[in-house]
């Protein structure tokens, strides 16, 4: 049994009071299960951050996806979701104040081939 594998690193992004990663494309196939890890790093005297996993079917109408985590060190994160039925995701971050600098990696497991 195959199953398809999409694996991307996205843009870095700077982790800010209302910032988000650029959107990853499923493909119109969907997924069985969709994770974004993230390798932060304080950049400036940053209180904790959340990180959401945002779901959507056409870039407009946004639904956050499974648990917000919370991002209170330098270190490496993740957020997850089985059975997704968004054809795109990106990850939302929030903090109130300071930044991290990020790293974003995500890994879809789609349908059988």
């Amino acid at each position: 049994m195959k199953y398809r594998l999409i694996e991307k690193t996205l843009t870095p992004v700077s982790i800010t009071a209302a910032a988000n990663s650029e959107w990853f494309d499923v493909g119109g196939q969907g997924c069985d299960s969709i994770a974004m890890v993230m390798v932060a790093t304080a950049a400036s005297s940053p209180n904790t951050a959340t990180i959401q996993l945002v779901g959507s079917l056409d870039k407009s109408a946004l639904v956050n996806v499974g648990s917000s985590v919370s991002v209170a060190a330098n270190g490496t994160f993740s957020v997850s979701a089985d059975r997704p039925v968004f054809r795109y995701y990106r990850l939302a971050y929030a903090i109130a104040s300071g930044s991290y600098t990020s790293t974003l990696s995500v890994l879809a497991k789609g349908d059988k081939e």
